[in-house]
């Protein structure tokens, strides 16, 4: 189970153990879709309220904001779907301007 909580951080509730990922320091945090080995994706806003897009995988909250390919000017805010694989589908922003645009992002 996967939800959030009134102070806005990400839980994880597995077997009997409840793991808080805590937060990008934003007031909002969002799961949207997880994958056969449990590794988890969304968003959560950071300070400034932009939404970052993560990943929790190895037990590790991973903000992907900056993940896209190099020199390109945009953040990517949500990811939402991740294969077995760990092969996600995210969007992002240009910083710039409000054109939105579609990534896949790989695992290395």
């Amino acid at each position: 189970i996967v939800g959030n909580t009134t102070d806005h951080h990400l839980f994880v509730y597995d077997h009997g153990t409840t793991t808080d990922f805590g937060s990008f320091g934003g007031d909002d945090v969002g799961a949207i879709a997880t994958n056969g080995k449990g590794q988890i994706v969304g968003w959560a806003k950071g300070p400034g309220g932009n939404k970052r897009a993560f990943v929790i995988t190895d037990g590790k909250m991973i903000d992907l904001s900056t993940a896209g390919p190099p020199g390109v000017d945009y953040a990517i805010r949500s990811a939402e779907f991740i294969n077995d694989h760990g092969v996600i589908a995210a969007w992002g922003t240009a910083y710039n301007a409000s054109v939105i645009r579609w990534f896949v992002l790989t695992p290395k």
